[in-house]
């Protein structure tokens, strides 16, 4: 037998061995010499989308630096620095992903690592999730019930490139959705009627997240019945409105406590309402929407006061 200090090294498990006397040289194909190189965890575990600076927790690379690459995910991080023996410097690209592989390359080396290693710790490192969280996240848009206006979603971590999003109001999908930077996106809204209070959702192939509340649509309104009077037999009458939407939804409408026999919508603006009969004045005319999951769960409800009259008595002369 014959006893050696091997040199420090890092590779492979499996590495030849040559024993020369001044006679004699044997070799010893494939030998265990150093123990396996090590990668534990990433530290810390999640960054910003635009990226950052991670390190790399392992054991057995060596005392002294060669060519490493740490790669994210299929993404190679912009930087990877040997530290020590314990610790690589790794700084992850921007990207908008979670639960990703964090492998460490190093290349071969004649003396002690011809094979080259690699080493991986699985679903390590993950990018922040997109915040919509309260206080963080606004919308600000000022959307006509006919849809077609662009607002603008603010938020955090939506990234540091041109990801494809997508955001819906309620249950109603946005016409477009375009990413602009880090803490906003603009949409296209859809058409809809609905409270100023709804839920928005915001999507990339990685990530979901909601802001519970938002203004999005103008609020509906009535400004007054066209005629204010009719027979007591009842009539026809419009309702003129604004922000009532661009097609026919459940609307019902009553004079005082009194339904409708008719409540037709007929445009954003315009709603005819058939009175039953009645001896009544100064009666509020209130127009209500049934609620719809996409864009007006709560349903609505708008009035105008004192804006009907039945027609009075009439015992004038000559009638």
């Amino acid at each position: 037998s014959v006893t050696s200090k091997v040199a420090s090294g890092v590779g492979s498990q499996s590495l030849g061995i040559a024993l020369s006397t001044d006679a004699f040289v044997a070799t010893l194909a494939s030998a265990s010499v150093y123990d396996p190189p090590l990668m534990f965890h990433a530290d810390p575990q999640n960054t910003p989308p635009a990226g950052g600076q991670v390190e790399l927790v392992t054991l057995n690379l060596g005392v002294y630096d060669v060519t490493f690459s740490a790669r994210v995910g299929h993404t190679i991080c912009r930087l990877t620095e040997w530290r020590s023996d314990t610790s690589v410097q790794c700084n992850p690209a921007s990207g908008m992903r979670f639960a990703l592989d964090v492998t460490l390359t190093m290349a071969g080396n004649a003396g002690w690592n011809p094979g080259g290693l690699e080493i991986a710790v699985t679903e390590a490192f993950s990018y922040d999730e997109l915040d919509l969280t309260a206080g963080v996240a606004t919308f600000e848009a000022s959307t006509p019930a006919t849809g077609g206006f662009t607002g603008t979603l603010t938020g955090a971590n939506f990234g540091y490139d041109d990801y494809t999003v997508s955001m819906r109001v309620e249950g109603t999908s946005c016409e477009e959705t375009f990413w602009t930077s880090d803490t906003s996106v603009t949409s296209k809204v859809a058409s809809g009627v609905g409270s100023q209070s709804l839920g928005i959702a915001l999507s990339t192939d990685a990530f979901v997240a909601t802001l519970a509340s938002a203004s999005v649509y103008d609020p509906p309104l009535m400004f007054h019945a066209d005629p204010q009077n009719t027979p007591p037999a009842g009539g026809q009458v419009e309702l003129v409105t604004l922000n009532l939407g661009v097609y026919d939804v459940t609307f019902s409408a009553r004079v005082g406590h009194t339904i409708c026999r008719l409540t037709e919508w007929r445009s954003d603006t315009s709603v005819q309402c058939n009175p039953a009969s009645g001896m009544r004045f100064a009666l509020d005319v209130t127009l209500t929407m049934a609620g719809n999951a996409g864009w007006n769960p709560g349903g609505l409800e708008i009035a105008v006061t004192e804006a009907f009259s039945y027609d009075e008595l009439d015992l004038t002369a000559g009638v």
